[in-house]
């Protein structure tokens, strides 16, 4: 069912082909059936041994918050909600403890007050760096007690909220926290009605934050408006943003090629998510032209988007001129296997070269300083270079810093063209420069 398959994608955690049950458990991908909801059951991973997941009950799991167990890192509280008097107690103890660092909350009746508790948890508790309320209930009331303790600092680096129907509200409270430069880096708002309104006051906060590196909007109903927005987001060079998942979006065609269009310009993105969004041949043009213009995307999700082998001719023309993507996902379109398998070919390739950008200054009338920066920001290899310095000796200790084979080595400039040995020193320093 669409709502399954949605769930699926939350968090851009694809699951197996034929998976049926409520939802993956976290510490493995094995399918189950919903929990009943008479009863609190939770997993717990240990830093000692192999990491396997364990049933407890709500007074149980409790009791080990109390204990501190500095081996006990990761909790999952799955089923019927824990009551207000042991949900009070869960979040002192929470408070107080010093270990834990992965919380995740699958529970029926947590809402805005179990929201609020956690927040309140959060305020002294500098352990815990991920946390997940799925689908809690806690609208946009918990949302906002959420965002009051992100705003003023706590541990989080990862939030993922998905299925709580926040709202525009809600997501605006979020969004608040994010503008404050929280600590966030990754940020899951999947199944949560964001709306135009919404992903409008995210991309808002985008403008003024320096830290998320992933944003996954999946399921949010964004359509063409919301892609014309994000899509600003994306040509802005301050944008953080390195992951962007937007399957089942109703973007349509015209929305990926405005995603597609902002890619030319984008050099900070490595990820894109746009499952299930009925682009079709027509956005593969867009998509063509972003694949040999952008140098930083190397994974490409398009699966599910009614794509033809037009479609995927195009793509395969554009992958001779790319040397970046080295994932792409096109399963569930209507391609032959054999275009599927000339894909994978090609970008097998990519998997074989490492790329960096080089950049070069001089220190003084006689000295370059020259760096090379991974597609992760960076710094593998740095040198100082007199600018009479032969080229080829250059590219050799540039290839030494990089533990590559010298002939292996491609110097080319901005426009493509690949720089040769010049015949003269003098031109060696200007072409470096221009690297």
């Amino acid at each position: 069912p669409a709502g399954d398959a949605a769930m699926a994608l939350v968090g851009n955690a694809f699951l197996p082909d034929g998976w049926a049950g409520f939802h993956a458990a976290p510490f493995g991908d094995w399918p189950r059936a919903p929990p009943p909801t008479d009863f609190l059951w939770s997993e717990a991973c240990h830093t000692a041994g192999e990491a396997l997941p364990v049933s407890y009950s709500g007074e149980d799991a409790l009791e080990m918050l109390k204990a501190a167990d500095p081996s006990v890192v990761d909790l999952k509280l799955d089923g019927a909600s824990l009551g207000e008097e042991v949900l009070q107690c869960f979040s002192t103890s929470l408070g107080e403890n010093q270990s834990l660092r992965t919380l995740r909350i699958e529970m029926i009746g947590f809402g805005p007050q179990g929201a609020a508790l956690i927040a309140k948890a959060l305020e002294s508790n500098r352990s815990l760096t991920s946390l997940s309320l799925l689908y809690t209930g806690i609208g946009a009331q918990g949302a906002s007690a959420l965002a009051g303790v992100l705003s003023q600092g706590s541990s989080l680096t990862s939030l993922d909220l998905s299925g709580n129907t926040l709202g525009p509200a809600g997501v605006g409270h979020i969004a608040d926290a994010v503008a404050n430069n929280c600590e966030l880096v990754e940020l899951t708002l999947a199944l949560n009605c964001v709306g135009r309104v919404g992903v409008g006051k995210i991309v808002d906060a985008l403008r003024s934050n320096r830290n998320l590196r992933l944003l996954d909007l999946s399921n949010n109903n964004l359509r063409l408006e919301g892609a014309v927005l994000l899509a600003e987001a994306l040509v802005d060079p301050a944008c953080p943003l390195t992951s962007l998942v937007l399957a089942d979006n109703k973007l349509g065609a015209a929305g990926i090629q405005r995603l597609a269009s902002a890619l030319v310009r984008n050099a900070t993105l490595t990820s894109l998510g746009l499952a299930s969004n009925g682009g079709r041949d027509a956005c593969m043009e867009s998509i063509a032209e972003a694949v040999v213009a952008n140098d930083w995307l190397t994974s490409l999700d398009l699966s599910m988007n009614s794509v033809s082998l037009h479609g995927v001719d195009q793509l395969l023309v554009a992958l001779d001129h790319n040397t970046t993507l080295t994932e792409i996902n096109l399963r569930n379109n209507v391609v032959p296997s054999a275009r599927l398998l000339a894909v994978e070919e090609k970008i097998s390739r990519n998997r074989l070269v490492r790329v960096f950008t080089v950049w070069c200054e001089h220190l003084d009338q006689d000295t370059l300083s020259i760096s090379c920066v991974n597609l992760n920001g960076e710094t593998k290899a740095a040198l100082e270079v007199s600018t009479s310095e032969a080229f080829a000796t250059t590219h050799a200790h540039i290839a030494a810093l990089l533990e590559v084979d010298d002939a292996t080595l491609r110097l080319a400039l901005p426009s493509g063209v690949l720089v040769e040995d010049p015949t003269n020193k003098a031109s060696a320093a200007e072409l470096l420069l221009e690297l």
